[in-house]
């Protein structure tokens, strides 16, 4: 028997240490490991080093093998020579010490084969772990290492490679990309291709944020034109996100006449999908053509708001729609008419002024959520704590009202709840000690700008007039306990202030800490970038 060495797999991956023991059918090698284990391994899984380890080997001829039983004694020639596999020394004393009649059942060729029991262990881990029909286990490579499901699936299959993948979760992680991704997917190979412009695959239409303003109406018709001449692509849509994209109601109208099993379509944020035009467009199609563009609709989403755009004298001819919820009222009431069921909006018009718009649910801060439709005029939001209150005889804590006020600022209406829970509530009620005035968090002016009555690091509201005090170069502002620690300071400069024609009044700015500025040739400080331009060009 020759000495241990390692030997190797074809593939590279299985290895075993143990020693040479001889060449068996000439098509396997006999190999003994370090434990006596006696293996059998054929030569087409054996590295070419190995096999040529094997040919320069002696060769062993077998010889006939006779058996004999005199007077208790067992004698054997065996075929085996010096170098070949030797009797185990537990089958030696074992034969010494038992009689002859369990003997008589082994017979000569087991004799010598001069091979032993595998154990229980042993047995197992010969066993494969996965099982194979019939006929497929003599196709595939034996394979003489112990791995679980997961390690033989681990080395087969690259999860970082898109073509090992299986087609069926390629299919499905398509489902999930948006429209240009997919595009993208598909241009990678054939298969892709294939893949990607399936009928499953299309299911759902959406748009990644960084390219939304790139969707416009030309945008989308010529991707619905596409999906047309693959195979009809468009029957397979049932799910439009076309949220914060460019588009008009013409392409919601496309979505209505062309989808024939959308379901579902969403346009939140589409600051040019006028909600008036969009009615008026949907109720003369659902009076004209219904029979012609049926359709399988059943929600839309229109989120808080949408803009109404140009009404002319003629257009409210047409359709006598004065707000943004019975705009809603009347797309509800043409696409109920066009798939002949109700469809479910976000948006519909207040069950009591039959003028604003309200959500299909309220929620009370006393009762809960109830099944009432009420805007924000007829059921106000407080302006601290954004609770609401239904006002029905039936609340359960009829105390808790919304109470009305008007801002000092802006001078817009404001809402402010009696809550004795809520401490900023109670502290929004004490108006300005100098002005007597209440404000808003957050004040609107007629341009669409929000300007904050907070205190920066406190973020108390207070009064911008009396109480507030602003840095003029990053904008911040802080309240009279807070000041102090903002260490602000006039700068150098002085401001006019005053309409022309009236009487002017000269003011110096304010700057922070974090915004004062020193001169680098001659040390003053209490500069702002205005000035501090300014005093750099002369002091030189």
């Amino acid at each position: 028997m020759s000495a241990e060495r390692l030997w190797l797999g074809s593939d590279g991956k299985y290895q075993i240490q143990a020693s040479y023991v001889c060449l068996f059918h000439d098509n396997k090698v006999k190999l003994r490991k370090s434990n006596g284990v006696v293996v059998a391994i054929p030569l087409n899984l054996l590295c070419p080093e190995d096999i040529a380890f094997i040919a320069t080997q002696p060769k062993i001829q077998p010889s006939k093998s006779t058996t004999t039983y005199n007077n208790g004694s067992v004698s054997s020639s065996s075929y085996l020579s010096s170098d070949s596999l030797a009797t185990p020394p537990e089958l030696i004393e074992f034969t010494n010490k038992t009689s002859l009649e369990p003997l008589q059942e082994v017979t000569a060729l087991g004799m010598n084969r001069n091979g032993r029991h595998m154990s229980k262990d042993e047995a197992t881990q010969m066993i494969t772990k996965r099982p194979l029909p019939y006929g497929v286990e003599q196709c595939q490579p034996q394979s003489f290492t112990t791995q679980t499901r997961s390690q033989q699936l681990g080395s087969t299959i690259n999860s970082k490679n898109l073509g090992h993948i299986p087609s069926k979760i390629t299919s499905l992680i398509s489902c999930y990309l948006d429209f240009r991704s997919r595009l993208l997917l598909s241009s990678l190979s054939r298969r892709l291709h294939h893949i990607v412009f399936k009928p499953e695959v299309w299911n759902t239409v959406n748009f990644h944020s960084s390219y939304e303003y790139k969707v416009n109406d030309k945008y989308y018709h010529t991707l619905i034109m596409y999906l047309r001449q693959r195979g009809s692509l468009q029957k397979s849509i049932q799910h439009v996100n076309l949220n914060c994209t460019g588009i008009t109601s013409a392409s919601v109208l496309l979505s209505v006449k062309y989808l024939e099993n959308i379901e579902t379509i969403s346009i939140e944020k589409c600051w040019s999908v006028f909600s008036y035009q969009l009615a008026k467009e949907l109720t003369h199609l659902a009076k004209n053509f219904s029979h012609k563009y049926p359709s399988k609709i059943s929600k839309v989403t229109l989120g808080k708001v949408l803009h109404r755009g140009t009404i002319t004298a003629e257009d409210q001819k047409n359709l006598d729609s004065k707000s943004f919820g019975q705009d809603a009222w009347f797309m509800n009431a043409a696409l109920n008419k066009l798939s002949n069921k109700n469809v479910h909006f976000d948006v519909v018009a207040c069950a009591h002024c039959h003028l604003g718009a309200a959500t299909q649910d309220f929620t009370c801060v006393a009762c809960g959520i109830l099944p009432l439709q009420k805007c924000i005029t007829c059921a106000p939001r407080c302006d601290r704590c954004g609770s609401r209150s239904c006002g029905l005889d039936t609340c359960i804590d009829p105390k808790i009202k919304i109470q009305m006020a008007r801002c000092g600022r802006c001078e817009l209406p404001l809402a402010l709840c009696n809550n004795e829970i809520s401490k900023k509530c109670q502290e929004a009620r004490n108006p300005c000690n100098s002005c007597h005035r209440l404000y808003h968090v957050r004040c609107r002016t007629l341009e669409g700008i929000y300007l904050s009555n907070q205190c920066t690091s406190c973020g108390n509201v207070a009064c911008p007039h009396c109480e507030l005090s602003a840095c003029s170069s990053c904008s911040d502002q802080w309240c009279r306990k807070c000041t102090p620690m903002a260490n602000l300071g006039h700068c150098k400069c002085i401001v006019i202030q005053g309409k022309p024609g009236a009487s002017k009044q000269m003011t110096k700015r304010n700057v922070c800490r974090a915004c004062r500025k020193t001169c680098m040739h001659c040390g003053i400080d209490h500069f702002c970038d205005r000035c501090l331009h300014l005093h750099s060009s002369k002091c030189i």
